[in-house]
């Protein structure tokens, strides 16, 4: 359905689609890592700061576990916060759990409205703006599944607009169809007075005519 390219794997529509893709699945990757690390790294610190002794311990498993669960939009960052605060009520220090629902709550933040948007923003080129607002879009129609296709259906869009952009020209306003210029060739090699007079008519269709002035020679 979309016009061709030029041959080369820079301008082949399904090679293009597909690089967004994949950058979607790199920003992804990343984007997890981050955001495991960045947990892994504050549950450490609760550890060594004796807020929660047991992150010294298990930081790793937890930084691992809260990085996959990012896989996961908006149910991710609660299911990986969730063995941690379990740790802290099961050892019987509700204070301890507090202090880490705090801790994910601004993970989740800085996820949300910095990380996200400039990673996503980097590998798939869209706006951070527009990354947010398609996972909002996403999620409010369609739900967690909606969320989960809304980048890569973006980054498709993008990808989209940009190669028809390319390749497909826009006729401007005013300019006669095909089949008027048919018809006034056909009537032109029928009887001239008739191609005359539609020659006349499709120039009063598509504008006013241009008069030239003729010129005395000496």
């Amino acid at each position: 359905m979309t016009p061709p390219g030029d041959g080369t794997a820079e301008d082949d529509y399904p090679t293009l689609v597909q690089h967004a893709v994949s950058g979607y699945v790199r920003g992804q990757a990343v984007f997890s890592l981050v955001m495991g690390f960045s947990a892994g790294v504050a549950l450490w610190l609760f550890g060594v700061l004796g807020i929660f002794p047991a992150g010294r311990t298990f930081a790793v498993f937890f930084g691992v576990f809260y990085g996959l669960m990012e896989l996961i939009p908006y149910l991710g960052p609660v299911l990986g916060a969730a063995p941690p605060i379990l740790v802290a009520l099961l050892q019987g220090d509700p204070l301890t759990a507090l202090w880490l629902v705090l801790l994910f709550i601004g993970l989740q933040q800085i996820e949300g409205h910095i990380v996200a948007p400039m990673v996503f923003g980097h590998h798939l080129r869209i706006n951070p703006l527009l990354v947010i607002l398609a996972l909002l879009v996403g999620g409010h129609l369609h739900g967690i599944p909606g969320a989960l296709v809304a980048l890569p259906l973006a980054a498709v869009a993008r990808v989209t607009v940009l190669y028809l952009r390319r390749h497909l020209v826009l006729e401007p306003w005013g300019t006669p169809t095909a089949a008027a210029l048919r018809t006034a060739a056909a009537a032109d090699a029928i009887a001239p007075p008739a191609g005359k007079a539609a020659r006349t008519g499709l120039a009063a269709a598509t504008g006013p005519a241009v008069q030239a002035t003729p010129v005395r020679r000496p």
